[in-house]
């Protein structure tokens, strides 16, 4: 198989375990390829390494220091009211904005055969978010007693004033070789998701599954989206405790494979695009096509500064902010 060259300023490393190997990139920290034994296909999709610059569209990438949206990019964090880029259509912010977290270039601290850590610092008021910021992004490969292989994403921040945060691993994943993941099944361990404006703004508003159009609570084919609204919701998780619970799982019908999320955090991002822009080229094969990915993001709810119902991303000064995710891989 053969990996595309990178652009000069940015490097690529792959960790590997006895069932997966894993590649990733400095732009971004970006996972840009996810191989599950012996397979010539990445169940993670990415670009062609030269579009990450101008086209991202944060493919594997860890958006931040907030992920998801802001309305009119403003924000209240302690008795400060923030001021944000507003980077999507002029009038909000997106994953914080042209230069968050998802489009710097992020330093390789430690590299090891199944584990690599990325790690990233942003001074005070950058993005226009208070804080001299250090963030820390770690991938590991591994596998339980059963042989069952897994991918672990930790990430963290730490500022020495008090800030907000919310970083998101961002993946678009095809269990299969198919071109796209209409033949995949979805279950979410959620009660509800957030009901959005025409802007993809949450009103605020948390919809029950049962009986609605985004009904995941059992495996339902993604099929039904073909004819269904644009999926990019987050959904509420049920949380059964501390530490990692179960979230999400995805199989696919052609390639028989699994994926099991389990994360610590309250919320999924779900983002089903119908088509991508035609300038997007895949790095691998095949080619992206209608319904190409299923992107899926742990991460707190979008736009909660301004929801007061919603988990707060307010963290003080000093205080330890942790995203822990595992995605599971098995097979019949």
């Amino acid at each position: 198989m053969t990996t595309p060259e990178l652009d000069p300023e940015f490097d690529i490393v792959s960790i590997a375990s006895p069932t997966m190997r894993l590649e990733a990139s400095t732009l971004g920290a970006s996972a840009i390829g996810l191989y599950i034994g012996d397979s010539q296909f990445s169940v993670i999709r990415a670009l062609l390494p030269a579009l990450y610059p101008t086209h991202s569209q944060h493919f594997g990438a860890i958006a931040g220091p907030v992920a998801n949206r802001i309305r009119d990019g403003r924000a209240p964090c302690g008795t400060d009211m923030l001021q944000l880029e507003k980077n999507e259509a002029g009038r909000h912010s997106l994953h914080s904005g042209h230069q968050g977290t998802g489009r710097q270039i992020w330093q390789c601290d430690h590299h090891a055969h199944s584990e690599i850590s990325f790690s990233l610092f942003q001074p005070d008021m950058m993005l226009g978010f208070p804080g001299n910021r250090q963030f820390t992004c770690t991938y590991s490969l591994g596998q339980d007693e059963q042989g069952t292989g897994w991918l672990d994403v930790k990430l963290s921040m730490v500022s020495d004033k008090k800030t907000l945060c919310n970083m998101a691993f961002h993946p678009y994943f095809c269990l299969d070789n198919s071109g796209d993941i209409l033949s995949h099944r979805l279950q979410l361990s959620a009660y509800a998701y957030l009901a959005t404006d025409d802007e993809n703004l949450p009103t605020g508003e948390m919809i029950a599954l049962a009986g609605s159009e985004f009904d995941f609570r059992n495996f339902t084919r993604l099929r039904t989206l073909a004819n269904a609204p644009l999926l990019d919701h987050n959904f509420c998780l049920e949380r059964a405790q501390e530490g990692l619970s179960h979230a999400l799982s995805l199989h696919s019908d052609i390639s028989g494979l699994r994926m099991d999320v389990e994360t610590n955090q309250p919320g999924m991002q779900i983002y089903c695009p119908k088509q991508l822009n035609q300038t997007l080229k895949s790095r691998t094969e095949p080619a992206f096509g209608a319904f190409p990915a299923i992107c899926i993001e742990p991460q707190n709810w979008p736009d909660a500064p301004n929801n007061s119902q919603f988990p707060d991303i307010e963290i003080d000064a000093d205080q330890r902010y942790e995203n822990w995710s595992r995605f599971r891989f098995s097979s019949p």
